[in-house]
C-alpha cells in the first residue's frame, strides 16, 4: 500500500464521523483557524448562514419530503505551478476549509510552501481529516478514493486533469476549479460549496395508520 493510499483510508475513516457533525458545529471549528484566508473566512461565514441542513420539500397530501446534504468523501485540494501568488494561495486555502465545512476530508498537495503553511494551522482539526501528500497530480487523479479534486491553476491544466479523471476507474468524480483566483470567479458563485456536497432526499409516508392508533393492531380479541 503507498503512503497515498494510507492517507485517503485513514481520511476515510475521520470523514465519517466529520460528516455526522453539524455544519455550524464544523464552522465553529474552523473559522478561528481561518481569519488568516479572507476568501475561505467569508465562505464560512456564507456557509453558516445560507446552507439549511435540512429543506422540507413540497409534496402531495399524506407525504412529508426533507432534502439533506452532507460531504461527498475525501476531496484532493490540488494546484500547479502557475499558482505561486498569494491569490492563488488564498483560493487554495478556500477550496480546503469549503471541502471541511460541508463535511469532508482533505489531503492537500504538497505543491506550493503556502499548502504546507495550511497544512500547518489545520492540525487542530480532529486527527486523520487533513493529510499533506507529496504526490504527483497525475498520481491523485489515479486514486480511486477520491469523490472530489478541488484545483487551483491553469485552463490549460484544468483540462489536462479533466482528462485523467475521465480515464479513471471507480466512481465518477467532481472537478472543481478556480483558473481566475485574481477574481475568484468559481469560488464567489452562488452553488460554490454545494459542488463539495451529496443531496439525499428522505420521503415519509405519513397515512399509513390514519392517525388512528387502532390501525396499529394487527389482530384484535374480536377478529376470529
Amino acid at each position: 500500500m503507498t503512503e497515498l493510499n494510507t492517507q485517503t483510508q485513514s481520511a476515510l475513516s475521520a470523514q465519517e464521523l466529520w460528516n455526522n457533525k453539524s455544519a455550524a458545529a464544523r464552522v465553529a471549528l474552523l473559522t478561528p483557524i481561518a481569519q488568516h484566508y479572507s476568501l475561505a473566512a467569508w465562505l464560512l461565514e456564507k456557509i453558516a448562514n445560507h446552507m439549511e441542513e435540512e429543506l422540507v420539500l413540497p409534496g402531495p397530501t399524506g407525504e412529508a419530503n426533507t432534502l439533506l446534504w452532507g460531504g461527498r468523501g475525501v476531496v484532493a485540494v490540488c494546484c500547479d505551478d502557475t499558482a505561486s501568488t498569494p491569490a492563488a494561495s488564498n483560493a487554495f486555502a478556500a477550496h480546503a476549509f469549503t471541502a471541511l465545512a460541508t463535511g469532508n476530508a482533505v489531503i492537500l498537495q504538497a505543491c506550493s510552501l503556502a499548502a504546507k503553511a495550511l497544512a500547518s494551522s489545520l492540525a487542530e482539526v480532529p486527527k486523520g481529516l487533513v493529510h499533506i501528500s507529496d504526490s504527483s497530480l497525475e498520481a491523485l487523479a489515479n486514486d480511486i478514493n477520491f469523490a472530489a479534486y478541488a484545483f487551483v491553476g491553469s485552463a490549460e491544466n484544468e483540462t489536462v486533469l479533466n482528462r485523467l479523471l475521465s480515464k479513471r476507474g471507480g466512481a465518477l468524480a467532481q472537478l472543481i476549479s478556480e483558473t481566475d483566483w485574481d477574481n475568484s470567479v468559481l469560488q464567489t458563485s452562488q452553488d460554490y460549496p454545494w459542488r463539495f456536497t451529496t443531496e439525499t432526499t428522505l420521503t415519509v409516508n405519513t397515512t399509513a395508520v390514519g392517525g388512528n392508533a387502532s390501525l396499529l393492531e394487527l389482530g384484535g380479541s374480536n377478529d376470529h
